[in-house]
């Protein structure tokens, strides 16, 4: 229900994993640069696809088909930019979009963790159901361990071995996936998530098929059933929208009431801003609102020590939760106050007051 191109790049993603483990360099290469071509954020596949290629004994030949089929695309991609604009500014202009990476700061941990273990319990509908399923999957490595090394001590089944070993490393690449968004101060979006969702599901499958298996017949048929029916009552409920994900109404988090405050804003009208970054492109692209985005409080205070006394009107949307404290403080220091204007889902747009109590116009 989104124009994003997330769901897109993850399918090309996921299509190339499986030309790895499928033995096609060519098409795997090929899968891999379209998802690059549809979204810079594949990069961040690329351990997976080099963890698969090794587990599935690649040497330098498949590495080079691989090439083959991803050179071409990215290429293609390269030229088309330089034809576009006359210089590589792919790159660039996604950063300058996306706002710039940096770390988390300190303070900002605690709320995020919240944020992205709040966000995740929907990757499967409900918290405790995402509970069961981190036990499932630990009892499956378990098992999983178990039956491994049993195989090498009595048969040396390579193939069962490997089998384990690609769980570990979809367990592995899960991990440290959340935990580079944990850590990194990016946006907690659940389009973030989209990436990982398909290798938690397949991990979450395989435990239960695992477990399932080491049970009499009876009880598997029961538990199979039974995690069949818990899965269908949160699908259920997505697919009627009524979780704050993806086509959520009320997904922009409140930034259409924000932006319908600014529609008739005079030219030069600055909203500053460090969170929500692209929501202001999409309702300002066309009008006289200029966005300026702020990558730390020290940064805001410098823009506002330099131009902040212009005559222009200037605004600052802010999360109505405790990461917003510092801005405060910050804005505060160099003798300027906030003035709420509206408040809408989790933002507030607040209105720039100088230190004589004269609003900033």
């Amino acid at each position: 229900a989104t124009a994003f191109t997330d769901p897109l790049m993850v399918v090309l993603l996921i299509v190339a994993s499986l030309q790895i483990v499928r033995g096609k360099s060519v098409g795997a290469g090929m899968w891999f640069g379209l998802a690059l071509a549809t979204k810079y954020q594949a990069v961040l596949f690329l351990p997976l696809v080099v963890g698969l290629g090794w587990l599935s004994s690649w040497r330098r030949r498949e590495w080079g088909r691989w090439l083959t089929g991803f050179v071409p695309i990215v290429l293609v991609l390269l030229v088309w930019d330089v034809a576009r604009t006359g210089e590589l500014g792919l790159w660039s202009a996604q950063m300058g979009n996306y706002g710039g990476v940096r770390l988390a700061f300190s303070w900002e941990l605690w709320p995020r963790l919240l944020a992205w273990t709040d966000l995740g319990q929907y990757m499967l509908g409900w918290g405790w159901l995402t509970a069961v399923a981190g036990l499932l999957i630990g009892s499956y490595f378990l098992t999983q361990r178990h039956k491994a090394k049993t195989q090498r001590e009595t048969t040396k089944d390579f193939f069962a071995i490997r089998n384990s070993q690609f769980d570990y490393l979809l367990l592995l690449y899960v991990v440290g996936y959340v935990l580079l968004h944990w850590l990194l101060a990016v946006p907690v979006w659940d389009r973030y998530l989209l990436p990982i969702l398909p290798l938690f599901a397949l991990l979450l499958a395989r435990s239960v098929i695992t477990l399932a298996y080491h049970l009499p017949f009876p009880i598997r048929n029961l538990l199979l059933a039974l995690f069949a029916a818990l899965m269908l009552i949160p699908a259920f409920g997505a697919r009627n929208g009524r979780y704050p994900i993806g086509g959520f109404p009320k997904a922009d988090q409140g930034a259409s009431a924000i932006a319908q405050e600014l529609q008739d804003a005079p030219y030069g009208t600055v909203l500053y801003d460090h969170w929500y970054s692209w929501y202001w492109r999409y309702y300002f692209f066309d009008k006289g609102v200029y966005v300026s985005w702020f990558p730390y409080p020290a940064a805001l205070q410098e823009d506002l020590q330099a131009f902040g006394r212009d005559g222009n009107p200037r605004y600052v949307v802010l999360p109505t939760t405790a990461v917003a404290l510092p801005i405060h403080r910050a804005l505060t220091e160099i003798g300027f106050a906030l003035e709420p204007v509206t408040e809408s889902g989790n933002m507030v747009l607040y209105q720039l007051i100088n230190s004589d109590h004269s609003m900033i116009r």
